[in-house]
């Protein structure tokens, strides 16, 4: 169909069978193939012919954890590799998290935000939280660039402070500034639920 050359053919399958492992059902009927199968066969067949963008609807559902990330693999590859532009339509926001660098959300037909996935926590006004547990709390407890949230006993949670009134911190400049400021024994960071992100920022734009 498309003018492909035996080398280029040979060369393809055999990139693609790296990570989407096809010759494991090579000479399986189409019929007796599994949901997961068929995904990655449609795969190799859609990008055969080079296209410089790819439209994908849904691509891993009802796809068991494996096959899923395998395909997720594969499409990562594709986008670093070959400079292959995805656009793919989801309601998996671990999708999107995997995958988008950048999100066009849709509520009824109207585009309610288009750009980065760290602009739309933004968007949503939810960010990240950092947790500390210290030796023993001191009489003042003051970290520049963050405010102080929650306090349970020596367990203390702080977020960053707004783009208006602090300077922006990262997670990583956050934890190393709380260490440098306070009896720090064990700190972690936890990052918004893309999905609780998404339910907020429908909210919001609404």
């Amino acid at each position: 169909m498309y003018g492909l050359r035996d080398a280029d053919y040979r060369e393809r399958m055999k990139e693609f069978n790296r990570i989407l492992e096809l010759e494991e059902f090579w000479d399986q009927r189409a019929r007796q193939l599994s949901l997961g199968q068929r995904v990655r066969t449609d795969l190799a067949a859609a990008l055969l012919h080079d296209p410089p963008v790819v439209f994908l609807d849904e691509p891993t559902i009802g796809m068991d954890v494996v096959v899923k990330e395998q395909v997720r693999e594969f499409l990562r590859d594709q986008v670093n590799r070959r400079g292959r532009t995805v656009l793919l339509t989801t309601h998996d926001m671990t999708e999107v998290a995997k995958l988008a660098e950048r999100v066009a959300l849709i509520d009824h037909g109207r585009l309610a935000y288009d750009g980065k996935t760290a602009g739309l926590r933004d968007l949503a006004g939810v960010t990240w939280e950092a947790h500390v547990t210290l030796e023993a709390v001191p009489d003042v407890v003051d970290v520049p660039g963050l405010r102080l949230a929650r306090a349970e006993g020596t367990r203390l949670t702080f977020a960053p402070v707004t783009a208006a009134g602090g300077d922006g911190l990262t997670p990583r400049q956050a934890v190393r500034r709380l260490i440098e400021h306070l009896p720090v024994t064990d700190v972690s960071v936890e990052e918004p639920d893309l999905e609780d992100v998404v339910r907020q920022a429908f909210q919001v734009g609404r």
